[in-house]
């Protein structure tokens, strides 16, 4: 990696940014400067509209529209990120905006899909566990189920109650 400075809460001007940031899973970990730097630096890499110099600019402007529009608050990742997207656009890299919106288009179906396979995680354990309500709703207590009940959670549908002889 490049011999870069990094930034820190210091080096806003106004120096009050945020102590912390929610991420989508709802945890409040502390904000970091450098993340928006790092998100700068990789979309002008992958289109080569500018150098780290430039990486090193632009996200202390973004940071300086964080600190004032976010003052004393605790602001959500989408509208941070919203920022970097408004900043590379401002400073006429609309490829590397677009880079940027790219890839958090790609990454949110990821997202969901790491969600999904913890939820059936989570729904197989209290089947097996026996603490989900379904299970002693349902009088028959066969291993098949716990497929069929990992399906239906993961497809939004509800619990399938099996039928009698049915594999």
């Amino acid at each position: 990696m490049s011999a870069l400075p990094s930034l820190s809460q210091d080096r806003s001007p106004r120096g009050d940014t945020p102590q912390s940031i929610v991420k989508r899973n709802g945890v409040p970990p502390p904000f970091d400067a450098n993340k928006i730097r790092s998100a700068i630096a990789r979309a002008g890499k992958a289109t080569g509209e500018f150098d780290d110099e430039e990486a090193n600019r632009l996200p202390i402007e973004a940071i300086e529209v964080v600190a004032h529009r976010f003052a004393k608050q605790t602001p959500h990742i989408e509208p941070v990120q919203d920022i970097v997207e408004q900043a590379l656009i401002s400073a006429d890299y609309f490829a590397a905006a677009r880079a940027h919106v790219v890839y958090r288009e790609k990454h949110d179906p990821l997202r969901r899909d790491r969600k999904t396979v913890v939820d059936i995680a989570d729904s197989i354990n209290e089947y097996l566990e026996r603490t989900d309500w379904r299970v002693n709703a349902n009088a028959v207590h066969r291993p098949q189920l716990v497929a069929r009940r990992a399906d239906s959670r993961s497809t939004g549908l509800g619990f399938i109650h099996a039928r009698r002889g049915a594999p």
